[in-house]
């Protein structure tokens, strides 16, 4: 029964990882952002570069939420082929 499972686990764990290594990136591009930051026409090559850290960021948050959403269904299909699985053949789920 478990060895169905495994690689469903195991595109589970590759895809929960690459969420936790976005959350972090995401984590240190926001220690660069200066939220108050206002810029007059002056600074226009800091407002370029505070734009392109926003679309940057904006475009990893993207990437994380989908991701996530991903994460989630595969767990929660592993779990149902588990208990699915358990049902059908009338053994217990927790040997």
């Amino acid at each position: 029964m478990m060895a169905e499972l495994v690689p469903w686990i195991i595109a589970w764990a590759v895809v929960t990882t690459v969420v936790l290594v976005l959350a972090f990136y995401r984590l240190t591009l926001g220690l660069h952002e200066d939220p108050g930051m206002h810029l007059d026409a002056a600074e226009a090559p800091q407002a370029r570069a505070k734009a392109a850290m926003e679309r940057r960021i904006d475009k990893v948050e993207l990437y994380g939420k989908s991701l996530t959403i991903v994460s989630a269904v595969l767990i929660g299909l592993t779990v149902f082929l588990w208990v699915y699985g358990a049902v059908m053949t009338r053994q217990p789920l927790f040997p």
